[in-house]
């Protein structure tokens, strides 16, 4: 907002006379100020009534009070280019300055972005703790000689008449170099804490604020950052891990993807997502329709990822067949019964349509695979057990390993674990549309024999390429049995 929107207290007009008067005759003055009294806005306004288009240095202790001292120079009408200073380890406990003014520990950058023909109002914030980077500005990149410099440093305020270094200003003051504190980090990681808790992923929109008014979208940028730089310390950034932080939001495409995904079953129990459904401001439908369209060229850990949330997720029937049958279960879930064979009087339109479509399924069992008639089971539609393979089925084919994981996870959504009899077998029976395994046509397949396939891969562990082993940890594969869970058929 313009500096004349802010109207001064009668003290505070007061102390920026005294502040014009005595800089006008001297090098440097001091004002003792009690807090509340609105100190950063005096110093805010003095420096435009001084320097009203030179170059002022603003020395705080802490990078929290950078931050606030920051906001309030340009609420009281600063403006023109400006940058924030801050050590290499402040760095690590940023606690985002917001607005346009950019952050930097680099002597080089800062020189750069300052050079002597910029005009008009520039301005530095710097921590007491970054001074060595504003000195090494002044020795090694010829940074120009500051017009004013304010210290909030025992509440006194200085200014030097002639040409001044980084140098002079430390001798000047005396000052130590205090060791920075984690507080603006941990502040940083409790917000993080608090929407992961609400949303269930760490895919923070770049402006956002939380209800607290913390920068987090900005925050998470930073850490991006460092660790990209190699500067972010490892326990710091496991912490982040821990609540699915995407340190390359661009290169980890599919990884942002897939927490969008865990935190949509999550709340939902499946991975049935409207196409144009849009989660917390990520395209989550579109992006599963698209893992639906290449799932036979994605790798197999990403098929166990997404099939460990919802084995269904790509079923080998018409994904509009799911959707319905999940409806409903929500229906159910709701309190309603889409089971009486008729439309009870007053029952919702939507609730008519599921029974007709309940209808239709228990007339025609033998158009469904032997799968879905388990899943209508399950929530409570009499059901056909399944048939015995047909005279007329196909020989057993050999399964590619993706195919056999998809399996897998079925089995381990249905029974809770993977601890697979060694003779056990599975149900296989191809609809007319094309599913996981790609192949069309309505006659019935051989049951998979999972159980040996299973005992395959504990035995075969070694000579496993490194992603399979991946993707059955994934769904809790146990190779040694023995140490494992019991099998609980």
């Amino acid at each position: 907002m313009p500096t004349d929107d802010i109207e001064l207290r009668p003290h505070q007009k007061q102390a920026v006379t005294a502040v014009a008067r005595a800089l006008r005759t001297g090098a440097r003055a001091s004002v003792v100020a009690a807090c509340g009294t609105g100190k950063t806005l005096i110093a805010a306004r003095s420096a435009t009534r001084l320097v009203p288009c030179g170059r002022v240095l603003v020395l705080v202790p802490t990078l929290d009070l950078l931050a606030q001292t920051a906001q309030v120079w340009r609420a009281a009408g600063r403006r023109g280019p400006a940058v924030a200073v801050c050590s290499a380890r402040q760095a690590l406990d940023h606690d985002p300055v917001g607005g346009d003014t950019p952050m930097t520990t680099s002597a080089q950058e800062l020189a750069a972005r300052l050079p002597a023909d910029l005009t008009g109002q520039v301005t530095v914030y710097a921590t007491y703790a970054s001074l060595h980077a504003v000195a090494c500005a002044h020795r090694a990149f010829d940074l120009p000689a500051w017009d004013l410099v304010i210290v909030d440093d025992a509440d006194a305020w200085l200014r030097f008449d002639h040409p001044v270094r980084a140098e002079e200003i430390a001798l000047a003051l005396s000052l130590r170099v205090l060791a920075p504190k984690s507080a603006e980090w941990r502040r940083g990681l409790a917000a993080a804490r608090r929407y992961h808790q609400a949303h269930h992923h760490l895919d923070v929109p770049q402006n956002f604020e939380d209800t607290d008014r913390y920068p987090l979208g900005r925050w998470l940028t930073w850490q991006r950052r460092l660790h990209a730089t190699g500067a972010l310390d490892a326990a710091r950034a496991a912490a982040l891990e821990r609540l699915g932080v995407v340190w390359d939001p661009r290169r980890q495409a599919w990884d942002r993807g897939h927490a969008h995904a865990a935190a949509w079953a999550g709340a939902h129990g499946h991975l049935t997502v409207p196409v144009d459904e849009q989660h917390d401001g990520f395209a989550l439908g579109r992006w599963l329709a698209t893992q639906r369209s290449r799932s036979r060229r994605l790798t197999p850990g990403r098929v166990a990822a997404l099939a460990a949330l919802d084995p269904w997720w790509n079923p080998p029937w018409p994904l509009t067949w799911q959707r319905t049958y999940r409806a409903v279960q929500r229906h159910l879930e709701g309190g309603h019964d889409v089971n009486g064979g008729t439309t009870a009087p007053g029952q919702d339109a939507e609730g008519a349509r599921l029974e007709r479509w309940l209808r239709v399924q228990r007339a025609r069992p033998e158009r469904l695979d032997p799968r879905q008639r388990q899943l209508l089971d399950g929530i409570g539609t009499p059901g056909t057990p399944a048939p015995e393979p047909a005279a007329g089925s196909q020989p057993r084919r050999r399964r590619t390993f993706e195919e056999m994981l998809v399996v897998a996870a079925a089995f381990r959504a249905r029974e809770g674990h993977l601890d697979v009899p060694q003779r056990h077998t599975e149900p296989i029976e191809p609809t007319e549309h094309t599913g996981h395994t790609g192949q069309k046509g309505g006659t019935a397949e051989a049951p998979v024999r999972l159980g040996r396939w299973i005992s395959n891969q504990r035995r075969r562990r070694a000579a496993l390429p490194p992603e399979r082993v991946a993707a059955l940890d994934a769904l809790g594969m146990h190779w040694n049995p023995a140490e494992g869970a019991p099998p609980a058929h």
